[in-house]
Order: structure tokens, then sequence, then C-alpha cells
């Protein structure tokens, strides 16, 4: 996202060196920042990180895993900014659906389909359950991969 609106992004090699990224951060005014769970918690419990000023922060995106609520709802009270999840894969490059981004509440869900891109949960037999039934989550857009890179056999198995 931070690409594609010509942002200035800046990589975090280690983000586990939670003080040295706290120190990275500080360096930033930061507006967008996707992170996972852990991450999320980590900071929170720095010192540092609690007395940075968030006034710039617009969006954070949890992925990775999923974000627990004690988390996000800790982390909105400490910034100001809403967890926003998501879900996706590697293979789709990663997402596949989003919650919208103009919410203040933590829902704990995966949100809704990124644009042109359909979702379906299918039986052992590659047909579609009824809602709240359990099933293989099927993805097919844009930005899924075409196959694994040089991996014919694991193309054709997946």
């Amino acid at each position: 996202m931070g690409v594609a609106t010509g942002s200035h992004n800046v990589l975090i090699a280690n983000p586990r060196d939670i003080p040295a990224l706290v120190k990275e951060i500080q360096q930033h005014k930061i507006h967008i920042f996707p992170g996972l769970n852990t991450l999320f918690n980590a900071l929170m419990n720095n010192a540092e990180f609690e007395k940075l000023d968030f006034s710039s922060l617009l969006l954070v995106f949890g992925g990775g895993m999923s974000v627990q609520r004690p988390v996000a709802e800790r982390w909105y009270q400490m910034t100001g900014c809403p967890i926003t999840e998501g879900y996706g894969l590697s293979e789709t490059s990663p997402v596949a659906t989003a919650n919208r981004c103009d919410t203040s509440e933590f829902s704990g869900m995966i949100g809704l389909p990124v644009s042109s891109t359909e979702i379906s949960i299918r039986d052992e037999d590659g047909q579609e359950v009824n809602l709240g039934n359990v099933g293989e989550i099927c993805i097919r857009g844009p930005q899924v991969m075409a196959g694994y890179w040089n991996r014919t056999d694991e193309t054709a198995r997946a």
C-alpha cells in the first residue's frame, strides 16, 4: 500500500529487536504500520514505545496470525489507531480479505474479499458449504499466484 501511494517506506530488517525498532519509529512520522499480534504486544510492553507521538498514525494492519482482542484494545488505547485485520497467504501476495479501514472498533473478523477477489468455502468434494459450516477456503483473484516458481510438481499438487 505504501509503495502504491508513493509513500516513504521504511524496511525494518529485524523487527524482533524491539528497542532498535522503537528508535526507528521515533525517527519517522509513521502513517501506516503493518504488523502481527506478537509484535504489537512486544511494542506495547516497551517503555519507550509508550512515550511516542502517534498523532500521524492513520492505518495499522494486523496479519500473519489472529490479532487477540486484548492486544487490539490495548493498542487502540495507547495509539488511538485501531488494528485492521485481514487474511491472506504468501500465495495471495499477501491479502485476500480485509476489514474496512474506517472503523474504530476491533471486530476479530477477517473482513470481506478485496477488490476482484472471490472467496468460497468448500467441502472435501469441492462443493460450496452453507454459511457457518466448516470447509476449505478457496480464493480466486488477480493477486493469487499462478504457480510455484520452477516447481510444476508443487503447482500440480496445489
